[in-house]
């Protein structure tokens, strides 16, 4: 049976079964009877409504998404500098220590090294300061599913299957 859509550029326009008309089009087009009557006025106005409920969370996502990832890339970007310029600090002072001492080129190498490591450190911290502010950030937003299960004695979720991690019991807590 073909559905039957008004508002679009023409005044009316059938479409074979569930084919849509294309996502530009998702936006004007209402579907309306085969028998060419307009919806009743209570249920025209209750779609109205989740359209607008629709547009309205879509729009307070789409901010949110983009947000994000300009913060995921300037964080990827900061710890790329850090890796680089505490690469590059080592190297120098290794260098300029090798030129005074003469002791070129094992100054140079172990400070390089030493500042690869320290770059690589400072990564290492920052996404653990990352990851415990998230932990705490979804704690806060679950605080309550976590009280109901902490009420009733279960985790709200499956039992973890596997080996129990070194030192830990599992079903007990400490």
């Amino acid at each position: 049976m073909p559905l039957t859509f008004a508002g679009g550029p023409s005044t009316a326009k059938a479409l074979p079964g569930a084919q849509a008309a294309g996502a530009g089009a998702r936006r004007a087009l209402r579907p309306v009877p085969a028998d060419g009557s307009l919806p009743d006025p209570e249920r025209q106005t209750e779609l109205e409504r989740l359209e607008a409920r629709l547009r309205a969370a879509q729009a307070a996502n789409q901010p949110k998404a983009r947000a994000a990832a300009a913060s995921a890339f300037a964080r990827g970007t900061r710890y790329a500098m850090e890796i680089a310029v505490a690469t590059m600090v080592g190297a120098g002072i290794g260098w300029a220590l090798d030129r005074w001492l003469g002791t070129r080129p094992w100054l140079f190498l172990l400070l390089l090294l030493a500042g690869v490591a320290a770059g690589f450190r400072n990564l290492m911290r920052g996404v653990a300061a990352e990851a415990e502010a998230a932990r705490r950030r979804a704690g806060e937003t679950a605080g309550g599913a976590a009280d109901e299960a902490g009420a009733s004695g279960g985790t709200g979720g499956p039992a973890p299957s596997g080996p129990a991690p070194h030192g830990e019991v599992r079903g007990q807590e400490r």
